[in-house]
């Protein structure tokens, strides 16, 4: 008995300490957020404005996603028109994302998509697709404190 009590104690010890032992572990990739892209990824990016950026680094910024639809939790159907994704570089509403051309790369600090419902949160109603927020390192707009 005091050998099966003795393997039992050696066997709760070695589990304990390899649970300890992964816990304490880290990965070194970094979690990212595929709604940001920072001031160091626009840097090693080799695009040259603000559109280039994001196709390379994050095209999903383009689309519409978590809008609310008419259909509850459905996909869009294939030849639905997506909903309008807009732009605002540091607060200021310009337009479409055609409008991210016209930005360099040297003057962005982030890039930032929000939701329709943060978009709307933040500026009011009129943001079906979600909003492309530009921070610059500038401060082009208004504002470029609120977040």
């Amino acid at each position: 008995m005091n050998a099966m009590r003795w393997r039992t104690v050696l066997t709760l010890g070695m589990a304990v300490f390899l649970g300890s032992a992964c816990a304490t572990t880290r990965s070194k990739t970094p979690i990212t957020d595929p709604d940001l892209i920072t001031e160091d990824q626009i840097v090693r990016s080799k695009a040259t404005n603000a559109y280039d950026v994001i196709a390379t680094i994050s095209p999903k910024m383009f689309t519409a996603h978590g809008a609310v639809t008419t259909r509850g939790d459905q996909p869009p159907t294939p030849g639905r028109q997506a909903l309008p994704v807009l732009v605002y570089i540091d607060n200021v509403k310009v337009g479409p994302i055609d409008e991210l051309k016209t930005l360099g790369k040297v003057d962005l600090k982030e890039i930032r998509y929000l939701s329709p419902r943060a978009a709307t949160d933040r500026w009011g109603e009129g943001h079906p697709g979600g909003v492309i927020f530009v921070t610059t390192i500038q401060g082009l707009g208004p504002d470029t404190t609120a977040r």
